[in-house]
């Protein structure tokens, strides 16, 4: 693949990650009081929404790198696969043994009702 041809894909990436932010926007004004609903369902999603702009980006960068040898492209995937397995489970697994933030593990009793 020539690199104008690489060059051109990785624009096009970067353009549909572009177009995934106005969108999630959209969907996060909606959820507003009156707002409209199918909006802030369908497009009220931040980690599914920015998390594929980011992906997309990062994916343009890589497509607009040129590899010498097979090795390097194999160690650029390595690389890539221990990134994008390794990040999310080592923030989950410090997660699930430090506990987490903002979960309560109990109701506080209720009050006695007086009267009538």
């Amino acid at each position: 693949m020539s690199a104008a041809r690489r060059k051109q894909i990785a624009w096009r990436l970067r353009g549909a990650a572009f177009a995934a932010l106005p969108a999630y926007l959209a969907g996060w004004y909606a959820s507003r009081p009156g707002g409209l609903v199918v909006v802030d369902q369908w497009l009220n999603h931040p980690v599914l929404l920015v998390g594929a702009a980011v992906v997309l980006v990062v994916a343009s960068l890589i497509i607009e790198l040129e590899f010498r040898t097979r090795v390097s492209q194999i160690g650029c995937a390595a690389g890539l696969v221990a990134l994008i397995f390794g990040s999310p489970m080592t923030v989950f697994t410090v997660l699930a043994t430090t506990g987490f933030p903002g979960r309560t593990t109990g109701r506080p009793p209720r009050a006695a009702r007086t009267g009538c």
